[in-house]
């Protein structure tokens, strides 16, 4: 899990990334799904994706497609 995770940053980061926050949305709802309610394990995942998330939210268009995506997050 952990490698895929640095491996959608890394692509995200690179500018490889073409779904607009889309694909960052469904990893990080993966990462929030799989600590099934743990407060430490959801701490982790925060800390995991606060950078790139920082980085989307001065993109308009690209946060509110990943807000989008967020929301279908089961």
């Amino acid at each position: 899990m952990k490698f895929l995770q640095i491996f959608s940053i890394i692509l995200f980061l690179s500018g490889c990334s073409t779904d607009d926050g889309k694909e960052l949305a469904r990893e990080y709802c993966k990462c929030i799904s799989s600590a099934k309610g743990d407060v430490l394990l959801i701490g982790e995942c925060e800390e995991d994706f606060k950078d790139e998330i920082k980085a989307i939210e001065k993109q308009p268009r690209v946060y509110k497609n990943f807000m989008d995506e967020l929301e279908n997050c089961q």
